[in-house]
């Protein structure tokens, strides 16, 4: 490695570490104005997951429901064909 590929890449790594540890002050001080205890946040959080799998087993049970629906209406169409034979 040449040394203008090692120098840019300990500036991404510097900037990289800013941008990290900007991201946890930042959250840390919001937590600390909002006065949420990790506790909180993780039930939050928890809430959160709870309603996007709900709505994600809706849209499959949907889907199925489809399939179904459809599955049968061709074993009727397939047993009306036989019949009229």
């Amino acid at each position: 490695m040449d040394h203008t590929t090692a120098a840019a890449a300990s500036a991404k790594a510097q900037m990289i570490e800013k941008i990290s540890t900007a991201t946890a002050v930042t959250a840390g001080g919001s937590t600390l104005y909002f006065g949420l205890t990790a506790n909180e946040i993780a039930a939050f959080v928890g809430a959160g997951v709870a309603v996007l799998s709900l709505i994600v087993q809706i849209f499959y049970k949907h889907q199925h429901f489809k399939l179904a629906k459809a599955t049968a209406e061709a074993v009727i169409n397939i047993k009306g064909e036989a019949e009229g034979e």
